[in-house]
Order: C-alpha cells, then sequence, then structure tokens
C-alpha cells in the first residue's frame, strides 16, 4: 500500500474511524453556527417528515445552505475534520490501483494515504455511509480513516489521480512495440504451456504486451479468445 504518510492539519483527522453521532443535532449545530434560520430548519424537517431523505440535502436543496456549510456541521457533530484541499500528489499510485474509478465516483470516496496507526485516511463526502466505506476497506486490506471534503473537489480529485495512473501506465508500457506480440510467439515453444511453465517470465512478457498494446490503441477492453493451435486477441 505504500509507505505511511505525514498529512498536515488540512488532510487528517485524529479519530480513526466514524465518531458516534453526538448529542447535538444537526439543525441545532447549523442554527447555532448561523448557517441557517431555525424557521429554515422548520421548513425542511416538515418536508422531511412528508417524503423523507436528509436534513442536510433537504436544506441545500432549498439553497438555505451551502456544502460546505453542512461539512463543517457534519465534522463538528462527528468529531472529523474538513479538507479545506486535497493534495494529489501525496496519494501512492498502488493505493488508488486497488479501488475501481467507478466506484470512487459513485460514492465520493478518496483514498489519501496510510496512517502511522495502520488506517487509511479517506475523503467523502458522507461519512454516514457506512456500507460503501466497509467496501473501501474490504478493497484496500486496511481500517479506514474518513475525513471530510465536497463531493465536487473530491470529484475533481480523482479525475486528476486516476487520470495520472493512466499516464504512468502509458510511460511504463513504452518500451513495448505492437510487433513485439508476433516475436514473443515464436519464442514459446508450441509444446508448453504457459500455465505449466516453471518460469514466470514468458506470462509477464505476454501480458505486458497485451496491455501495453491496447494502452497505444486507446482500447477499452482486450478479448482473449482461445482455438485449438492458436490464440486470437482483440482491442
Amino acid at each position: 500500500m505504500g509507505n505511511t504518510t505525514d498529512f498536515d492539519h488540512d488532510t487528517t483527522v485524529a479519530d480513526a474511524t466514524v465518531a458516534p453521532l453526538g448529542d447535538r443535532r444537526l439543525g441545532e449545530i447549523l442554527i447555532a453556527n448561523n448557517c441557517v434560520l431555525a424557521a429554515d430548519v422548520d421548513d425542511a424537517l416538515a418536508l422531511q417528515q412528508q417524503r423523507g431523505g436528509l436534513l442536510g440535502e433537504l436544506l441545500i436543496s432549498q439553497k438555505s445552505i451551502s456544502s460546505s456549510h453542512l461539512l463543517e456541521a457534519l465534522g463538528e457533530q462527528l468529531g472529523l475534520r474538513v479538507l479545506t484541499n486535497i493534495d494529489e500528489d501525496s496519494i501512492p499510485d498502488d493505493l488508488v490501483q486497488r479501488i475501481p474509478i467507478n466506484f470512487a465516483k459513485q460514492y465520493g470516496l478518496l483514498p489519501l494515504g496510510l496512517r502511522d496507526d495502520g488506517t487509511v485516511a479517506v475523503a467523502c463526502a458522507d461519512p454516514l455511509q457506512i456500507a460503501a466505506l466497509d467496501d473501501l476497506a474490504i478493497l484496500i486490506d486496511a481500517p479506514v480513516a474518513p475525513v471530510l471534503a465536497t463531493r465536487d473537489r473530491i470529484k475533481s480529485s480523482i479525475n486528476v489521480v486516476y487520470d495520472r495512473g493512466t499516464a504512468h501506465a502509458a510511460a511504463a508500457m513504452e518500451e513495448f512495440s505492437g510487433e513485439e506480440l508476433d516475436a514473443f510467439a515464436h519464442d514459446i515453444e508450441e509444446a508448453v504451456d504457459l500455465l505449466d511453465a516453471e518460469d514466470e517470465a514468458p506470462i509477464i512478457r505476454l501480458v505486458n504486451s497485451l496491455v501495453s498494446q491496447a494502452v497505444k490503441e486507446h482500447a477499452s477492453d482486450i478479448h482473449v479468445e482461445p482455438g485449438e493451435r492458436d490464440l486470437s486477441v482483440r482491442f
């Protein structure tokens, strides 16, 4: 998962897990912080009784508060830090590669790095989506420590980090050429099964060549079609 990272005060939290809900309600905190009028909270609560939903999201939809106001109130209620900035350069590539980009975007989750206590700091817009945080912990094989950021900020950072990973992969494969697949085929004895071979080098070379060609052709999929005496690959 990479080396441990020392986060500054803008990119970490003191608690390793989501804190239990405090005694103060979210609406009370927003009112105390002069973010919203009590009448607006009452209107949102009445609407919540009618059609359900989260109070914070209802207040945002009514333009009574901003997403930043909501995050600050949630941070105060749950004891979590709110990020004002995300340093994409400090996020390890090997950590991000464990998480499908569709999952990251769907739930607004972005791992920031491994902490000294063995947890992984994760930027999230909704710290109460416990199931998604649990799934993320399974994907990265480590407990997570959520920190708060706006969904737009997280989405922007996700695009930067995953685009960077694609660029790194393309650079790493630059040494391979499309003709290497044909040359590689002549290097393998016909009677040798790659799965039975003790030497892993042929398998590694084959996979590297396939991925290299796919990157260069901007392919979205690699289709491998085995035949009785040959193998077809479609990008």
